[in-house]
């Protein structure tokens, strides 16, 4: 299965957890950089999902996906739900193991020694 594959069938409910509300001025709210490239992030998934488009047209939809999320890796973590949406995004929700770039910043960020990350510093 691609990582294309993984992004369109992406589950919904973890999306719609990590998603403010109406009025929601909560640690979720999409007040950050990170909060505010997750919630494009978000858009573009469900467009690239939407019903009786091209395989071409979903292509090109992923590609945007593909896109914010780069964009997001490169964006400074400010708050505990900036770390938890990048670290979603960058395991697929949870398909796949997070990059040896993300968790020497989560160890960055949480001040444990990088010589922590077995095999990432190899």
């Amino acid at each position: 299965m691609m990582r294309r594959d993984i992004l369109i069938a992406a589950p919904v409910v973890t999306a719609a957890l990590l998603t403010p509300t109406v009025g929601d001025a909560g640690p979720c709210a999409p007040t950050t950089p990170i909060r505010q490239l997750y919630a494009e992030w978000e858009r573009a998934h469900d467009h690239s999902n939407a019903d009786g488009i091209t395989d071409e047209e979903r292509s090109r939809r992923v590609d945007l996906e593909l896109e914010i999320e780069e964009r997001m890796h490169a964006a400074p973590v400010l708050t505990v739900a900036d770390l938890a949406t990048k670290f979603l995004i960058a395991s697929g929700f949870g398909v796949f193991d997070v990059s040896a770039d993300f968790q020497i910043e989560a160890a960055a960020l949480a001040g444990i020694s990088v010589s922590r990350l077995d095999g990432v510093m190899a």
